[in-house]
């Protein structure tokens, strides 16, 4: 009995979001604290869905993968989303860090112009 196996229509740039998605990945693995051996697992696991990818798309731009590789795919497209919703979550609390400290300045020069007297200058 064949393996079922499941027609993804990735025109309209899908191919390209796919292509891209197990590229952020790699570089997730590679560039993360992750064990040199489990870097290596997911970067040759990636390998494989992109080759698979490359070589077995059709010319109307729709390709057939196993009920397998759509978990990996899945897999891989999760993956990236907890990295950058971790990323933002950096880039907020960063954000957040230097908003404090404008606030902190602006706090200073009314306490300074409370201080000496001086008028802010509307212009």
């Amino acid at each position: 009995m064949a393996k079922k196996k499941i027609k993804l229509d990735l025109s309209g740039g899908w191919r390209d979001v796919l292509e891209q998605a197990i590229d952020v990945n790699d570089v997730y693995a590679i560039e993360s604290d992750l064990e040199d051996e489990t870097a290596l697992e997911i970067t040759d696991r990636n390998c494989d869905i992109f080759s698979t990818l490359i070589h077995n798309i059709r010319e109307d731009d729709t390709i057939l993968f196993s009920p397998s590789e759509i978990r990996i795919l899945f897999g891989i497209l999760m993956e990236d989303f907890v990295h950058l919703q971790n990323d933002l979550r950096e880039t907020y609390e960063i954000l957040s860090e230097s908003i404090d400290v404008i606030k902190s300045y602006k706090e200073l020069v009314e306490e300074i112009i409370d201080e000496y007297g001086l008028e802010i200058d509307e212009d």
